[in-house]
């Protein structure tokens, strides 16, 4: 946890700097998929945005890099990928035993942060 503001000295020639501080943010994302991006690195607090929303393009995150590892990992049905957010939640929750869709957002979120799913690029 960073607690004051450090600099680093990553290059000397030319030279260049990286800046560590404590928590701060831009108060106001105007841009929904960077706000979407920076959630689903956890740089912005759950609950903050809608799970669902973040779940949705994590989701579309998977599919258009052709990250299809959900489907054999939640046992969805048919062994296709979905484009369904909801038939991707029902798939956890079967799968997991859970009885509720937050606990299938959380479960899908963990997965996706820890790598689970695969390997996604959030940036071109």
């Amino acid at each position: 946890i960073t607690k004051s503001v450090t600099g680093f000295k990553i290059k000397a020639d030319p030279p260049i700097y990286v800046h560590d501080t404590p928590g701060i943010i831009i108060p106001k994302i105007e841009d929904p998929v960077v706000a979407a991006k920076l959630s689903l690195c956890n740089c912005i607090r759950d609950g903050i945005i809608e799970p669902s929303i973040i779940c949705d393009y994590a989701l579309y995150c998977l599919n258009k890099q052709r990250q299809f590892a959900y489907v054999k990992r939640y046992n969805l049905q048919g062994q296709l990928p979905t484009d369904s957010l909801h038939d991707l939640m029902y798939g956890i929750q079967r799968r997991m035993g859970l009885h509720d869709i937050a606990s299938a957002q959380s479960k899908f979120l963990t997965d996706f942060r820890e790598g689970r799913l695969g390997k996604v690029f959030l940036d071109q």
